[in-house]
């Protein structure tokens, strides 16, 4: 492995261990011996198991929602020239928990997810942060959708998606409670 770049950080194996840099200086470095590596491994897991736990917005199991409207919503993901139908198990403003009949990535990659219901559609770029064994069940955080000050903006097309499902859940939700 030679180097990973995120953004404006690169990571660099030495014969000491892995240096961190910033893109924007070289002067702004840290070095980090190889024994500290298993205990940086340790915070990274740490960190993973949180942040894939994570909610920033209500998800929506549309399991609840079968024989509704809801039963449209049609999704795709892509990495690359793959193309690869999904079946949706839970949506939200940040993310989507698929299921796929193939697998198209692993944890970390970035893929394309369309989706569609009805006449309203949109593009997401989403980043897989969590798969099963056989990793065709995937959750899929879309990082786009939240600002810099951690608020929602997902794009209104999606947005008016999330809301169609949501108003139908609470309909069956009021329904069942008021029948």
């Amino acid at each position: 492995m030679e180097a990973l770049q995120f953004g404006n950080l690169s990571i660099r194996e030495t014969s000491d261990g892995i240096t961190f840099n910033s893109l924007d200086s070289q002067v702004d470095c840290s070095q980090v011996n190889t024994a500290e590596i298993p205990l940086l491994i340790s915070f990274l897991k740490d960190h993973l198991k949180y942040a894939a736990n994570r909610r920033s917005s209500w998800r929506l199991s549309l399991h609840q929602l079968t024989g509704t409207i809801a039963d449209d919503l049609q999704v795709t993901v892509a990495k690359g020239r793959q193309r690869v139908a999904a079946g949706v198990l839970d949506i939200s403003l940040t993310g989507m928990f698929l299921d796929l009949s193939e697998p198209v990535g692993e944890r970390g990659d970035t893929v394309e997810i369309d989706v569609s219901l009805g006449e309203v559609g949109d593009f997401l770029t989403g980043v897989i942060i969590r798969l099963d064994p056989g990793m065709t069940r995937l959750a899929v955080h879309f990082p786009n959708c939240i600002d810099n000050h951690g608020a929602l903006c997902a794009p209104l097309a999606y947005q008016k998606i999330f809301h169609t499902l949501e108003e139908v859940w609470l309909d069956k939700k009021l329904g069942l409670e008021w029948s």
